[in-house]
């Protein structure tokens, strides 16, 4: 009888390390941006073209807003982003310096003004 009590602490024990592990590697899974992109009277800009650069790496990565304006970038390493955000009748705005620490979702708002798409708005720091 003794051998079966230390058989289930065992594998209780186990099954308590199993799940702790399971949440650092979700910790981890879960460094990134999410944003949602506006125009100037804080409407919805729905499929804008948003762009993400690592300038350690040059690396880009690129996704299209959602219908309700909300963007997400996942699984990045910690460290600082630039974040470009297009939309046809918008210029162009560009944040710089976007930090992004490991194990944490930074949120960012972009906001697209009305005007030429030859035209960029840059936004230093976040």
């Amino acid at each position: 009888m003794l051998q079966k009590g230390r058989l289930q602490r065992f594998l209780v024990l186990c099954l308590v390390l199993a799940s702790m592990s399971s949440v650092a590697v979700a910790q981890v899974a879960q460094t990134g941006i999410h944003g949602t992109v506006k125009d100037a009277s804080s409407a919805v800009v729905p499929q804008a073209i948003l762009e993400l650069t690592d300038p350690s790496t040059n690396v880009v990565r690129k996704t299209t807003a959602g219908g309700d304006g909300s963007f997400v970038f996942v699984n990045l390493q910690d460290g600082s982003y630039k974040l470009t955000a297009t939309k046809a009748g918008f210029a162009s705005s560009i944040t710089d310096s976007i930090v992004v620490d490991a194990g944490r979702i930074t949120d960012v708002m972009v906001v697209l003004k009305v005007g030429a798409t030859t035209e960029t708005v840059e936004v230093a720091g976040s």
